[in-house]
C-alpha cells in the first residue's frame, strides 16, 4: 500500500446477524463516506474464507490478488505469482 490507501479490516459480523446482507451494506457506506480520502481502498481476507469474499465482492470490490498472512504481526503479503 502506498502513503493516501485506506485498508478496512479486520471485520467480523455475530453469528446471529450473518446472512442479513450487513457486512457489504457496511463496506459500501465506509467507501462512500472515505472515497473522497483515499486514493485506493483495499481490504483483505483468507483465501478459504468464502462468506467474507462474497460479501467484499457484492460492496464492490474487484478482486486483485492472492496472498496470505505472515510475520510476527501476521501481515497481509501479496503473493508474486498471477492467481
Amino acid at each position: 500500500m502506498k502513503k493516501g490507501d485506506f485498508e478496512i479490516g479486520p471485520c467480523w459480523t455475530d453469528p446471529n446477524h450473518r446472512g442479513k446482507n450487513l457486512y457489504p451494506c457496511t463496506l459500501k457506506k465506509i467507501i462512500e463516506d472515505y472515497k473522497d480520502h483515499a486514493k485506493n481502498i483495499y481490504i483483505f481476507t483468507e483465501k478459504n474464507n468464502k462468506s467474507s469474499l462474497s460479501g467484499i465482492l457484492k460492496a464492490g470490490f474487484v478482486f486483485w490478488k492472492s496472498g496470505q498472512k505472515k510475520g510476527l504481526f501476521r501481515s497481509y503479503m501479496v503473493d508474486n505469482e498471477n492467481d
